[in-house]
């Protein structure tokens, strides 16, 4: 049975099993960065030009037979999304998402390019190509026998085997950044104190979030 509900915000519902992994040092899950995407959607980056896909949404569009795609794309796409950012993870799992190691695929719409952030380089290397490959499809579908080039970032590597979703987020908003500028995304570099942190911004952020909108 589920535990108690601590915040629902917007399409995000956090427990507080949820609590309970960010004030520890357990792999970060699915409803945790789906609720950091949300947030940065709904009240940081709002009508920046910029779409972040939640791990539930990634995790279909990487297993679902491609005539599929629209049917989660379309309700959450529109012309003025220039760049995607996507929760990879490397389940097989249509029903499962979570696996067992997150990465950051950004697709750059202006240019038709892709770019992976892997905080353990080459983990999801194959999961990547294979999200990649099915979003090719969907945005190219004239150009399918030419195969999409996914170019591998140079990313400040984790020091531990948990910390992957920490660098998930922290890769994200460092690549926002830079798309704001108008900087490359071949590299994304980050200083370890942030993912030191990350933990706490995050509860800090819920514990915000729920003395404005409560837990229900």
């Amino acid at each position: 049975m589920p535990s108690k509900v601590v915040l629902s915000y917007h399409d995000a519902v956090l427990h507080e099993s949820d609590i309970s992994i960010l004030q520890g040092s357990d792999w970060l899950n699915d409803e945790i960065i789906a609720f950091y995407l949300e947030y940065l959607e709904k009240e940081v980056y709002h009508k920046k030009g910029m779409l972040f896909v939640s791990p539930q949404v990634t995790q279909c569009l990487k297993q679902v037979e491609k005539d599929e795609l629209k049917i989660f794309l379309d309700p959450i796409l529109d012309r003025s999304h220039h760049h995607i950012f996507f929760a990879l993870n490397d389940s097989d799992s249509l029903d499962k998402p979570g696996g067992s190691h997150w990465s950051l695929l950004i697709y750059d719409r202006r240019n038709d390019e892709y770019f992976h952030a892997d905080s353990f380089q080459g983990t999801n290397s194959r999961e990547a190509l294979k999200l990649a490959y099915n979003l090719h499809y969907y945005f190219n579908p004239s150009d399918v026998n030419q195969p999409p080039f996914v170019k591998q970032v140079k990313t400040t590597q984790q020091k531990n085997s948990y910390d992957c979703g920490l660098h998930l987020l922290a890769n994200l908003e460092v690549a926002v950044r830079a798309v704001q500028t108008g900087a490359r995304l071949d590299e994304i570099l980050i200083d370890e104190q942030l993912i030191k942190s990350k933990r706490a911004s995050i509860l800090s952020l819920i514990y915000t979030l729920q003395r404005k909108h409560g837990p229900k």
